[in-house]
């Protein structure tokens, strides 16, 4: 994960605590992790998918459906690259190349993220995520 010069050490922390344990969430299909991640209401957009979400019930919906969706033989996620930017101390955004892979460890499919998070009680939130062509991602420098 590269973060920008003007992200201190504490909250570098506190954001890569945020997206591993939402990324260990997604691998292991966990709602309950996935969605203790996320402060509401949330935006999502997927595609030609745009929700916006008021409550954890929504989203716990959504990821039910996403996760349906995966292979049978998928078996986990990958984040490839990372880059984070501090907009002030309440906002940041990170941007994730990730890849999935198969049970045989190939990999089948490789897409990009932005996420936004929002600092609440010390503690970093996701309140929105956009996905989009690996083509177009957007590293912070």
């Amino acid at each position: 994960m590269q973060f920008d010069s003007s992200i201190s050490s504490e909250n570098a922390q506190l954001i890569k605590k945020t997206m591993d344990l939402y990324h260990k969430g997604f691998i292991e299909k966990n709602i309950d992790e996935i969605v203790t991640r996320f402060s509401y209401p949330t935006f999502l957009i997927f595609g030609n998918t745009h929700k916006s979400l008021d409550n954890e019930g929504t989203l716990r919906n959504f990821y039910s459906g996403l996760i349906d969706t995966l292979p049978q033989d998928y078996s986990y996620s990958k984040v490839v690259k990372s880059s984070v930017k501090l907009l002030d101390e309440q906002n940041s955004i990170v941007s994730n190349i990730f890849a999935r892979y198969k049970k045989d460890d190939s990999e089948y499919h490789r897409s990009s993220a932005l996420y936004l998070l929002r600092k609440d009680s010390n503690e970093w939130k996701i309140i929105g995520l956009i996905s989009y062509e690996l083509e177009n991602y957007i590293e912070f420098t």
